[in-house]
Order: structure tokens, then sequence, then C-alpha cells
């Protein structure tokens, strides 16, 4: 069984962006991408991709921002899963991390109202 290429992508993007995109065209086999789009909660996030995981490996993955910090916490969590990782700008203070970007959101929600009134 070959390795297989996983994508886990940041807060701010999507599974099937850019980065997943340029893997996909490596023509190094499917990407596994899970989909964690608008969930910021670390626990959340792990849950959907061990689900979506639980039966692929062994795992070369892929974490770019946020989804660099899944990463590591997957590896930790099962790490005769995973044989390697490339980790891209990732985020290494998850409570900090996911704090700031509710509250950027938050402040963004509440101007967009401000504007609309």
């Amino acid at each position: 069984m070959g390795v297989q290429l996983v994508f886990l992508h940041g807060l701010e993007s999507g599974p099937h962006g850019s980065k997943f995109k340029t893997l996909s065209d490596l023509g190094l086999g499917p990407v596994l991408s899970p989909n964690c789009k608008d969930i910021d909660d670390p626990l959340q996030r792990l849950a959907i991709i061990r689900e979506a995981l639980a039966d692929a490996g062994p795992l070369l993955l892929v974490g770019s921002s946020f989804g660099g910090l899944m990463a590591l916490l997957y590896a930790q969590a099962w790490p005769a899963q995973v044989v390697a990782m490339v980790l891209c700008a990732q985020v290494l203070a998850a409570k900090e991390a996911a704090a700031t970007i509710r509250a950027d959101k938050a402040a963004a929600r509440a101007a967009t109202r401000a504007a609309d009134s």
C-alpha cells in the first residue's frame, strides 16, 4: 500500500482551494482533504479529520496554517498512521488562534451590521 497524501486546510480556506489543486496536480495519486470549513474548534476539526482518515494510511499530512496544527495533533494522537508531515505556516497556539479568528469575524460582522444600519 502506498502513502496517502492528505491536505489539511486552514481556518480561512476550504478543502479544495489552490493548495489542494497544486497537490492534486503533482500526479502522486488522489489527495484526501477533510472539510473543516467554518469550524475553528480544534477538537471538532480533529473528530472530522479522524473520521475521514480512520481507514487510510500510511499518511503524508500536508497542513497549512491551522491545518498544520491539526496535522501535529493528528500525528500525536495516531502516530502509527502518520509517516511524514509538511507544515506550512502552521499555527502552534490553538486556543489563542481560534479566539483571535472568532474575534476578527465578530468585529467584521458588527462593522457590516453598522454599515447596513
